[in-house]
């Protein structure tokens, strides 16, 4: 094994122990955000671990196609994800507030997103 392949190698060693703290990240929280950040990382070490084993082996080609579905894969999921948490965070929002199902309507998620709370009947 020459220097090349040796260091490649421990750099997917780093990378493996990187994910290792990012599941318990994901396991122990503590908010949502935290999970989803842990969850996102995860997804790019491992695009980065399928394009160092396909420089090991000196077939980056077939690598690298498997790398870009799997990041397309990985973007739509974690942006379905964040897409699911925010709404359950306007509903829970709502729920605290005594919100009826005609005020879910007008909160927007791009309202949810910057903290911005929906005006009240007597503010408009």
């Amino acid at each position: 094994m020459d220097f090349f392949e040796t260091s490649v190698l421990i750099v997917c060693v780093g990378i493996i122990l990187t994910m290792a703290v990012m599941v318990e990240r994901i396991w122990k929280g503590p908010t949502a955000y935290d999970r989803l950040n842990a969850l996102a990382l995860i997804g790019t070490d491992t695009i980065l671990l399928v394009v160092l084993i396909g420089m090991i082996t000196n077939q980056i080609d077939h690598y690298v196609d498997i790398a870009i579905t799997y990041a397309m894969i990985g973007f739509i999921g974690l942006a379905l994800i964040a897409k699911y948490i925010t709404d359950r965070q306007i509903d829970r929002d709502l729920a605290n507030t005594g919100g009826s199902a005609e005020k879910q309507e007008i909160a927007s998620p791009i309202a949810a997103s910057a903290d911005v709370r929906p005006r009240k009947e007597a503010d408009r």
